[in-house]
């Protein structure tokens, strides 16, 4: 992407002059002060992608549903293994009671397992081998974070440029008084929707499984300027 390619920026104007009162000590109350807001954002391409799959099982015997989630747990993770450049992380483990009419009938188990890679042909492929025993719980892209690190910098000069620019305009109204800024503040944000939250069920561990169709897209990334400028 050209980094000086940008959505238009966004400028806010807030004036607020007060005229100083009278007073018998050398201390006096600020005055002729104009506080001032400049925004600037960016669409920037998502170049990561996450997963969470999920295993889970039922079965009245505690000691088999956790055998079984433990089985499909490893052999997802010896192929993940098998994939280069993809960070695996298990998550949460669940166990939890089955009732049929205030009795428990059964035992559920269920465990997460969070890929996330930047090759997102590899992963998809690694996922559609993954979901013939386990489910998709949801996805997910986002820029990685040397991206966003970069593109918000180039973002935080793009607002302070256009925040002098508004300083400029209000000093000509000013008599072209010297000014001074006492306050600033820079804020970043923006996030990635997911790009899908779906549950797909498990197919039989003899069907070929398709590996999940997906578009990385991209996310909106904002910086927010304001601060307040002092003419003299």
């Amino acid at each position: 992407m050209n980094s000086k390619s940008s959505a238009p920026v966004i400028f806010s104007v807030f004036l607020a002059i007060a005229v100083a009162p009278v007073y018998g000590d050398s201390t006096e109350p600020p005055f002729n002060r104009v506080s001032l807001q400049a925004h600037a954002e960016r669409d920037v391409p998502n170049d990561e992608l996450t997963v969470v799959v999920s295993v889970q099982h039922q079965h009245r015997d505690p000691s088999m549903v956790a055998d079984m989630v433990n089985r499909d747990m490893q052999w997802a993770l010896s192929r993940t293994q098998k994939t280069d450049a993809v960070q695996a992380q298990t998550l949460g483990y669940y166990t939890n009671p089955v009732y049929t009419k205030q009795r428990v009938t059964a035992w559920r188990a269920r465990q997460e397992l969070q890929l996330r890679a930047t090759d997102v042909a590899g992963l998809t492929r690694l996922v559609g081998v993954l979901q013939e025993r386990l489910l998709v719980a949801r996805m997910q892209f986002a820029p990685t974070k040397a991206s966003r690190d970069r593109y918000e910098n180039e973002l935080i000069e793009e607002a302070l440029e256009a925040y002098k620019r508004r300083v400029a305009v209000v000093r000509k109204h000013m008599d072209g008084r010297d000014y001074r800024i006492v306050q600033l503040q820079i804020q970043t944000g923006g996030a990635a929707p997911p790009v899908a939250m779906t549950t797909m069920l498990r197919a039989q561990a003899s069907e070929s499984v398709v590996a999940p169709q997906v578009a990385s897209g991209t996310s909106k990334l904002s910086v927010s300027v304001s601060g307040t400028v002092q003419f003299d």
